[in-house]
Formats: structure tokens, sequence, C-alpha cells
């Protein structure tokens, strides 16, 4: 279960997804990650409003801890507190 004591990050794979998951474990060449998401941005240009959805990084598994080569991640930088506690509170992940 995730907590508010965790350590979430956001990363941009070299695919173009943009995920947000609990970083367990780095090392030179990998990391660990828990509960990984795919956040999009989807822009209603007739309402003027944009939103994000969020869905399971790889949706065919139950499955929560991944191994991801940073040779596949772009970037990674520590996730917004405050946002973090959105994520604890969603049931889904």
């Amino acid at each position: 279960m995730l907590t508010d004591n965790d350590f979430y990050v956001v990363f941009k794979l070299t695919t173009g997804e943009n995920v947000m998951a609990v970083l367990r474990q780095e090392d030179e060449k990998h990391v660990l990650v828990e509960h990984p998401i795919v956040m999009r941005s989807v822009v209603n240009f007739e309402a003027g409003k944009e939103h994000l959805t969020a869905a399971p990084l790889c949706q065919f598994t139950d499955e929560i801890d991944f191994v991801i080569a940073k040779t596949n991640i772009m970037m990674i930088k520590a996730h917004h507190r405050i946002s973090s506690r959105c994520v604890v509170a969603m049931d889904f992940i």
C-alpha cells in the first residue's frame, strides 16, 4: 500500500510517456519503481480546458514492481509533495 512517506518520482521515457511512480531502488543502470502510472494530458479545445488521465504503465499484469533501464529514461525528478498526497488517495493504483 502506498503511503505519504514514499518517495514519488516523475520521469519521461524515451518512448514519450510521462510516468509517476514510487522509487524503491536505483543503481548505475536501472531504477526499481512501484505502481508506475502513465499520465496523459487531454486538451478540449472547444471548452478551453485541459485534464489529466492516469493509467497503469502495464495494464496487462498485476505486478506492482518494475525495473526500468536508465537508457530508457530521458529525465527523472522528485514529484511535488502536495500532488503525491493525491496519488495516495487513489485506490486504483
